[in-house]
Order: structure tokens, then C-alpha cells, then sequence
């Protein structure tokens, strides 16, 4: 009885902490809501110079976070890209106060403006030069140059993090064009977050216990904001570029809500679905990838709340070095935009390309279909279902082949999957 009371005890303590956790952050929120409005909506006159600006924008501030918060909304807010300059190839730093009157700028004149004003608040910052994967980089591409990006660090409570107010204020499209786009992820990030994309060239200026080295910046993951911010995690723990001897996997975590999709690449060139899956398997995300030759690829990954309308955000690149054990390329199944939204996981088979003339096991979980089936020769043949599986054997004929569910009021079957069967198929192993 006692035990009892001690467990019950212990679980109301862990929930009120987590609500009070809860609570927290939607108050520190609302809070920096609060403070990006009053940034952002600066009169005229607490404009007209730097000093003045500080003065007004920390006026209501309780905290050197909220002050920080403050000058980053600013300058987030109100001072641009200039892409005009920037792939004109002739450009120079401007120092704070171009920067300030221009309203316009590169990397390097986004921090400095930012080190000047934090100053003006009392506030410890370094202005950080180095390498940094932006615009147009490809994964694995070495870094040439003086470098080409600059950001900050700034230290509160004697932990230094950091914040780049370039990144932070939108991007750059593939029309070379200026896109807004506030960012929260690019304000107080850690450095353990910051260091897969951001290189500065003094080792000390990662803030690691153990500093990454250049090589290792090229070849690990090139992890984007959304990645942290939809609370993803490699549990493979990949921190260079991936060997491959014809197929691997990677693992991942993911909040409940969060949805993945994968694409593979080969330099600017894409390779077809049928070389990527990924699924959820029990409580973790597997990546499968197999490869059409030997060369360095790229994995990318793609993520989404599964309630949220519009497209998926990239969040990761890995790079892989593959060298096939017998050169033969294994594709996999492909998968159709029903396979995601249905949440549906493939048990067997595996291999994208199936031996005519045998009888192969299909077994796939569908949450929620009335039916499945497998579709060859324009055949349906269904599979035995058992809770949210679907299992049967299927006598495999030559051509494509269709795994397909029927969903309640849907007046059609949904195509989940395609196989293709042909003679000489390589069959991939499945783990």
C-alpha cells in the first residue's frame, strides 16, 4: 500500500513538473510574441540612430535574454538580404552604421550590426567568421576562401549560444531573390545544434567540449532547423560521411505527430523513388536506401506535422559513400503518397523487384483499411486481414505490381505501393 501511494506520489510530482514545463514555455512565447511586435513596430524616432534604437528596444526588456530577443527581432525584421550585392561577387562588409541606415545586407553586416547594438545593451557578444552550408551548397563540397559567412555569440549566464540574424530573417530562393521568413530556431540555438551547419575558423568559437574538425563539418549530416525543431533524433549517432556496401539503414525518432519522406540524389541528379523508403516501425523511423551504382550520394529527408497542411520541409542531408559488395543496383518498393498519409508499414517483401513465375508473401500493416490487395495482371487478389495487418501469398507474374487499399467512405482503392517483376531481378535483402 505504501508502494502504491509512493508511485501515485512520484506521478503526480512528474506531471506537475511537465505542466508547469508546459506552461513555462507557452509564457516565454507569449513573452517573446510580445517583444517581436514591439521590435517590430519601432516609431521613427527611436530610429534615428543606433543608440537610440538600443534605448527603446530594451526599455521594457527584464532579462539579458529578453533584450537579445528584442535586438534580434529588430534586425530580423527590419533589414533584408541583399542578394543584388551578394552575387554581384563585389561586395565588402558594411560597418554597423551602413548597415543600419541601408536596411539592407550580407552575413558579415548582419553581425556586425547585431555585435554593436547587444553592446549597447550590455550584453557579452562575439561576432563569429567561418564556413557555413547556405545557399546552394551541396553536401560533401569542400569549402574554398576566406569564408563565407559570419554570425554571433552571445553569453548568458556563463553559457555562451548562439544566433544568426542573417538566417534568421529569411532566405534565399532559387530565383536568387530575398525571401522573409522569420525564424525562432536562429535565435539562442545551442552549439550543439549550430555546429552542423556553422563552422567558425577558431576551434574554441564551436563552444564543444570537443571541437569538430573541418572534415568532419564537410561530411556529417547537414541537419536543418526543422530537424530540431520537430524534436527529430538520429539514434544511429552518424557524425561523418556514411559507408555503404549496396543498402543501409538509418534510425530515427519522432514525436507522434511528425511524418517523414525521403529522397535520394546523386550531385544535382535524382534518383528514382524506388532506391529510398521509409516507414515508421514500432515506435522509431527506419530509412532504407539502396543505391543504382557505385559514387557518393545524398539522403535527403523531409518532415511534416501530419495535421498541418502544405508541403514537407526538408530537414536533413546524409551522405553516403557506397561500394556494392557484387555492383548489382537493388531497388525497393516504391511508394505513393497514400503509403504516407495512411501511415501504412511493409513487413515483407522488401525488394522493389520480384522473380516472375514464384509465389511471394505480402504482408503490410494498413491502420483503418477494410481491405487489402495485391494487383497483378490486373487480378486483385485480396490479403487475410487480421487486426490492421494484411498477409497472403501471391503467384507473381511479369510486369508492375500494385499493393492497394480500400478505405472506408472512399469510393476508390488507394495504391499504397508498386513492385515490378521481370526476369534476372536482384532481389534486396531485407533486415
Amino acid at each position: 500500500m505504501i508502494r502504491c501511494i509512493l508511485v501515485l506520489f512520484a506521478l503526480l510530482v512528474l506531471t506537475q513538473s511537465a505542466w508547469a514545463q508546459t506552461c513555462e514555455a507557452d509564457a516565454s512565447r507569449e513573452r517573446f510574441s510580445q517583444i517581436d511586435q514591439y521590435a517590430a513596430s519601432a516609431p521613427m524616432d527611436a530610429e534615428k540612430d543606433i543608440e537610440s534604437l538600443v534605448k527603446y528596444l530594451i526599455k521594457p526588456a527584464k532579462t539579458d535574454v529578453e533584450k537579445l530577443r528584442a535586438l534580434y527581432a529588430w534586425v530580423t525584421h527590419k533589414v533584408a538580404y541583399d542578394t543584388e550585392e551578394y552575387f554581384s561577387g563585389n561586395y565588402s562588409n558594411k560597418d554597423p552604421e551602413e548597415a543600419f541606415k541601408s536596411r539592407k545586407s550580407i552575413c558579415g553586416s548582419f553581425a556586425a550590426l547585431y555585435k554593436a547594438m547587444a553592446r549597447l545593451a550590455d550584453v557579452d557578444v562575439l561576432k563569429v567568421d567561418g564556413d557555413a552550408k547556405g545557399f546552394g551548397y551541396a553536401s560533401g563540397t569542400p569549402f574554398s576562401g576566406p569564408g563565407n559567412h559570419s554570425w554571433n555569440a552571445v553569453k548568458i549566464d556563463g553559457k555562451w549560444r548562439l544566433l544568426d540574424c542573417a538566417w534568421g530573417a529569411g532566405y534565399v530562393a532559387s530565383d536568387r531573390k530575398f525571401v522573409y521568413k522569420f525564424s525562432e530556431f536562429y535565435f539562442l540555438a545551442t552549439p550543439q545544434q549550430f555546429i552542423y551547419t556553422h563552422f567558425p575558423f577558431d576551434p574554441k568559437l564551436q563552444f564543444l567540449d570537443k571541437p569538430m574538425s573541418k572534415q568532419d563539418f564537410i561530411n556529417c549530416p547537414n541537419l536543418r532547423p526543422g530537424f530540431f525543431e520537430k524534436k527529430l533524433d538520429m539514434l544511429d549517432e552518424y557524425h561523418g560521411k556514411i559507408k555503404s556496401d549496396g543498402m543501409i539503414e538509418l534510425t530515427l525518432s519522432s514525436p507522434e505527430d511528425v511524418a517523414l519522406q525521403v529522397r535520394l540524389r546523386r550531385g544535382e541528379e535524382k534518383i528514382d523513388d524506388s532506391y529510398a523508403f521509409v516507414q515508421k516501425e514500432q515506435d522509431n523511423w527506419k530509412v532504407r536506401a539502396t543505391f543504382p551504382s557505385d559514387g557518393t550520394y545524398t539522403i535527403k529527408l523531409f518532415a511534416k506535422s501530419k495535421e498541418a497542411q502544405g508541403n514537407y520541409e526538408w530537414v536533413a542531408d546524409y551522405l553516403v559513400d557506397n561500394v556494392a559488395k557484387d555492383g548489382s543496383p537493388k531497388e525497393l518498393p516504391k511508394m505513393l503518397g497514400a503509403f504516407y498519409t495512411r501511415q501504412a508499414c511493409l513487413h515483407h517483401p522488401m525488394s522493389g523487384r520480384l522473380k516472375p513465375n514464384t509465389v511471394e508473401n505480402f504482408n503490410i500493416s494498413a491502420p483503418g483499411a477494410e481491405n487489402v490487395s495485391v494487383v497483378v495482371s490486373g487480378k486483385w487478389i485480396n490479403l487475410q486481414k487480421s487486426g490492421n495487418d494484411f498477409a497472403g501469398d501471391v503467384e507473381v507474374d511479369s510486369g508492375e505490381i500494385l499493393v492497394v487499399a480500400k478505405y472506408p467512405g472512399s469510393s476508390s482503392a488507394d495504391v499504397l505501393l508498386k513492385y515490378n517483376a521481370s526476369a534476372g531481378s536482384t532481389v534486396a535483402k531485407s533486415n
